[in-house]
């Protein structure tokens, strides 16, 4: 997680590369639903991460497969888990010219990423680490076997317990 907060991206100067989930696609695009502009997305660029959630996944898949410079025009969905949309019935259309792609590039776990996190060298980044990791633990680990104790009781009872007896039980323990 640490090397991922930290990472970089570089452009890919292929000029035969094709999109693929993981790159990241420079785009411009103007995105509407039903012929109303979507706000902030009139001729618009954006690095967008292809199966990063940037956007949603019916838009990546339309992406993949593209080159430098190909003008797409596509309609795509944009729901929530939920089936819900702040788009109505959540179908939208795009038009996107790809400009570029980079790729994510992951820093080494060297003496330059400790000292990027105020540490000396690797051996004290790990050192912290493991103490931060430690000092969470146990401030989490009370708190969680409690919830887990509660839950595997109320497993085992018979019939339905009533939500203020879960809470004073849960006060009680805690």
């Amino acid at each position: 997680a640490l090397r991922d907060y930290y990472h970089s991206l570089e452009d890919i100067e292929d000029e035969g590369h094709v999109a693929a989930m993981g790159n990241y696609a420079n785009l411009v695009l103007t995105v509407t639903n039903h012929g109303r502009l979507v706000s902030g997305m009139r001729e618009t660029t954006r690095l967008v991460g292809l199966g990063e959630g940037t956007m949603p996944a019916s838009f990546d898949e339309k992406i993949i497969g593209a080159k430098v410079g190909d003008k797409l025009e596509f309609d795509f969905e944009a729901k929530d888990e939920e089936g819900g949309s702040e788009y109505g019935d959540g179908e939208l259309h795009a038009e996107v010219e790809v400009k570029g792609f980079r790729r994510m590039v992951l820093p080494e776990v060297d003496d330059a990423l400790a000292s990027k996190v105020g540490c000396t060298d690797v051996a004290d980044m790990r050192k912290q680490m493991t103490y931060t990791i430690n000092e969470q633990k146990s401030r989490e680990l009370p708190k969680l076997m409690v919830d887990r104790a509660i839950d595997a009781l109320i497993e085992r009872l018979d019939g339905e317990v009533p939500g203020y007896y879960v809470d004073f039980i849960r006060q009680d323990v805690g």
